[in-house]
């Protein structure tokens, strides 16, 4: 009977030992799995700070370009301001000298218009006189009077 009592304490003993053993590695596992996992999560945070970072630094890059561009916006906008300014007064100028142009061939035109009316005039009285000494050459050498 000793040796079945001792048989199941030894038995007893081996089980509770390699629970012991199997308790302290899985205690062993957990404790490493904690570590990494702490290791991990630092990490992360490291990342997710550095991601921070460059997004900070991502953002204030593009806004450094969107102030940039909308100088230049602003530049080509009052560059075209100018540009249509003085297309709008060369445009305006050259209507101004093509109206005064216009108003000179007219005033000429009717300066020549009235010296052709007063030349046919001339003629015209020139030839009432011819045909006044026509109708008088007739009447003096006309065979009928």
């Amino acid at each position: 009977m000793v040796t079945l009592v001792a048989t199941i304490w030894l038995a007893s003993w081996s089980q509770n030992k390699r629970f012991d053993d199997l308790r302290s590695d899985m205690n062993i596992r957990f404790e490493d799995n904690g570590k990494r996992f702490e290791e991990l999560r630092l990490d992360m945070n490291r990342r997710f700070a550095e991601n921070d970072k460059r997004s900070e630094e991502l953002r204030l890059d593009m806004n450094r370009r969107f102030a940039e561009n909308d100088k230049r916006s602003e530049e080509l906008r009052l560059d075209m301001n100018r540009r249509f300014e003085e297309l709008r007064s060369d445009m305006n100028r050259r209507f101004a000298d093509s109206d005064k142009r216009s108003e000179e061939l007219r005033l000429d035109m009717n300066r020549r218009f009235d010296e052709t009316m007063a030349r046919l005039e001339r003629i015209e009285t020139k030839l009432d006189n011819y045909e006044v000494r026509i109708v008088r050459l007739e009447e003096r050498t006309s065979p009928i009077r």
